[in-house]
């Protein structure tokens, strides 16, 4: 894909309850000329402390829902809560977007809009691994040398790590 950028992107989202519009900038957003809908990572929102509620209503017990499922949820960085309820489309869920106006853009006192930041800068980014460096690694804890104990000889197999039943051959196991 020869047209895809990589670029740091503004998409503007009007919030029909509060009246209210959101510039969200996106650092290191693909851009590619011919989609027509852009696509968010959720994982990438989440490591942006934002809250991704993306199982739809239908999927979720009545007395389970309220105003926040099915919906992505942040704090502005001027304390404001920012809540953005989904809706469906098929089996995608979305939220509708317009390209923000120039003086959106250079409302830089957010005087008409809020603007937000969503994603990390290439410097934030740096100093992120930098501190994870300092702090011995990655997410997930260093496995120890041996994980649990060898069965002795003609002992039942443990159940495999997804829980019981799971994974089973059911022809010897029922």
């Amino acid at each position: 894909m020869p047209d895809v950028k990589i670029t740091t992107a503004a998409i503007a989202y009007d919030d029909p309850e509060a009246w209210h519009t959101y510039v969200l900038f996106y650092h290191h957003a693909l851009y590619i000329p011919t989609m027509q809908r852009h696509l968010l990572n959720p994982n990438q929102m989440r490591a942006n402390d934002v809250i991704v509620n993306e199982t739809p209503l239908v999927l979720l017990p009545y007395d389970l829902r309220n105003k926040h499922s099915h919906s992505i949820m942040a704090t502005t960085k001027l304390h404001e809560e920012l809540h953005i309820p989904l809706e469906m489309e098929g089996v995608t869920s979305f939220f509708s977007t317009r390209a923000p106006t120039r003086a959106e853009v250079e409302d830089t006192d957010n005087r008409e809009c809020t603007h937000d930041w969503r994603t990390l800068s290439i410097e934030e980014q740096a100093m992120c691994r930098a501190t994870r460096a300092e702090a011995g690694g990655g997410a997930r804890p260093q496995a120890a040398a041996t994980v649990g104990t060898v069965p002795e000889a003609g002992a039942p197999a443990p159940a495999p790590s997804g829980g019981p039943g799971i994974g089973r051959d059911r022809s010897r196991h029922g």
